[in-house]
């Protein structure tokens, strides 16, 4: 099911694919309206258009004849919709006034999650340690260095007047 999501935050436009009836994950680097669009999806499929019309851009508030409202379209059989999110997270855990203090220690930080930490742990410190006292591995970097040093960029990409395309530009041909 494709379902057009238009004026919502930051997002004019955007198209997004779910299956209904289905888990749907979705995930994005930070910033780019993720959590927007499961409020969208969230408000519309409960019939909160008050609470969608809050997701109106800053920058369409003095549109005076409504076009630019938050709308979602092409969802029209979807009633109910959960979203496991920061705010879904927070109603049962790490609250200020929960009953059963230390809940991330209990519910989430178990033996395996410790024991993953672990692994992680020493993934982390064996990487480290083959990059540190290396003396192949700095002088590599040391020549890329002096390689990226030969070569200035301009306008139209690099620069014809640095040493390293001067360097190449006379080299003999195949």
């Amino acid at each position: 099911m494709d379902i057009d999501i238009k004026f919502c935050n930051n997002i004019d436009l955007a198209n997004i694919s779910i299956c209904e009836g289905k888990l749907n994950i979705k995930f994005a680097p930070n910033g780019t309206g993720k959590s927007t669009i499961a409020k969208a999806i969230k408000f519309k499929a409960l019939g909160q258009d008050e609470k969608l019309a809050e997701l109106r851009p800053f920058k369409h508030k003095a549109d005076l004849l409504g076009e630019m409202y938050p709308k979602i379209e092409g969802m029209d059989t979807i009633k109910s919709v959960m979203c496991f999110d920061e705010d879904y997270v927070n109603q049962f855990t790490f609250r200020p006034d929960e009953l059963v203090s230390n809940s991330f220690d209990i519910f989430i930080r178990t033996d395996e999650y410790k024991l993953l930490e672990q692994e992680i742990a020493n993934l982390v410190d064996m990487t480290k340690q083959a990059f540190s006292n290396n003396p192949a591995l700095d002088e590599l970097i040391e020549n890329l260095k002096v390689l990226g040093g030969a070569f200035t960029l301009s306008k139209s990409g690099l620069s014809r007047s640095s040493s390293g395309m001067k360097g190449l530009l006379t080299l003999p041909p195949n």
